[in-house]
């Protein structure tokens, strides 16, 4: 599942390297959708919450490793703040929902229905931090929502409970991300990832203890490896993104992962979406970028304008 983490950007306007930027957030989409290939590949051999928790086991080990490596275990006590842990929570609702979803639904189509959690921030946004919508941002939310129904289409013969699962997963992201506004800049990125590994980890273990443990044999051990790796590398891409360049120049390619998980999901499970859900998938990818631009925008702009009200947006 995607994630935006958290760290110091310090950047000045000679620093910022789109090139390098959109090619890091390429890279990080492709890690996600291949870990989620994966994932919904293995995913039918095994339970749940066991694929869950060896998973979890084996990235707390990686991203455990990368902490040490670049001297972030001395913010280890940021793991119990409100902020850090509420974030965890609502990224174990996100990996339940959407590891169901994801079993149960087309690849392209999972992913595609997450890729509208812009749209859903802005509306949190207004709600809980008090920003104020313009007619421009108000439009990339309507026309993303009509996107996702494309793709859903509730009431249709392709509607169904885990449509349902995708949705609320949709939910949740938008939520952590809004929790992730909370977390101090001084928090290290990876420091947030393992607290949400931590989370997910002791999540899948109490799931796997109602719906029970398996024997894993070889292939199924080296596959949950090669998911926590990808779960790894795409945490870090994000981070290499974020200090490279700033979330305008790389927002388009946010949305390269519709096209890997088209690429997947027809390659390993011969899905193949119709065209109203090209069409929703495309709708949620041009409002998406136009979304993610204006709110680097607005933001820039209200830094740069000291007097500026900062519950101000247009």
């Amino acid at each position: 599942v995607g994630t935006d983490l958290t760290v110091t950007d310090q950047r000045s306007a000679s620093e910022n390297d789109p090139v390098r930027g959109g090619i890091y957030m390429a890279l990080a989409m492709l890690s996600f959708a291949v870990n989620d290939a994966i994932i919904k590949y293995i995913g039918v051999t095994m339970p749940i919450g066991e694929l869950l928790f060896v998973r979890g086991v084996f990235t707390i080990v990686i991203i455990g490793s990368i902490c040490t490596y670049i001297g972030a275990m001395r913010s280890l006590p940021a793991l119990l703040s409100r902020p850090v842990a509420l974030r965890a929570v609502a990224d174990l609702a996100t990996t339940f929902l959407f590891v169901t979803a994801l079993l149960n639904l087309p690849l392209a189509n999972a992913n595609s229905i997450l890729q509208a959690v812009p749209f859903l921030v802005i509306v949190l946004a207004v709600i809980f931090l008090g920003e104020r919508v313009g007619w421009r941002r108000l439009s990339a939310v309507t026309i993303g929502f009509v996107g996702v129904l494309l793709i859903v289409r509730p009431g249709g013969s392709e509607f169904n409970i885990y449509s349902l699962y995708a949705m609320g997963a949709l939910v949740t992201v938008a939520a952590r991300d809004i929790i992730t506004r909370r977390i101090p800049a001084n928090v290290p990125s990876m420091i947030v990832a393992l607290a949400n590994a931590l989370a997910v980890t002791l999540g899948g273990f109490v799931w796997g203890l109602w719906t029970g443990f398996v024997p894993l044999d070889a292939r199924q051990i080296g596959y949950l490896w090669a998911s926590a790796f990808m779960i790894a590398a795409a945490y870090s891409f994000m981070v290499l993104t974020i200090r490279t360049a700033d979330v305008a120049s790389s927002a388009p390619m946010r949305y390269s992962m519709v096209l890997w998980s088209l690429l997947f999901g027809y390659l390993v499970f011969g899905d193949v979406p119709d065209m109203l859900a090209f069409a929703g998938m495309a709708l949620i990818a041009l409002s998406g970028i136009y979304a993610l631009r204006r709110e680097a925008k607005l933001r820039n702009f209200g830094e740069n304008v000291t007097h500026i009200s900062k519950k101000y947006r247009w």
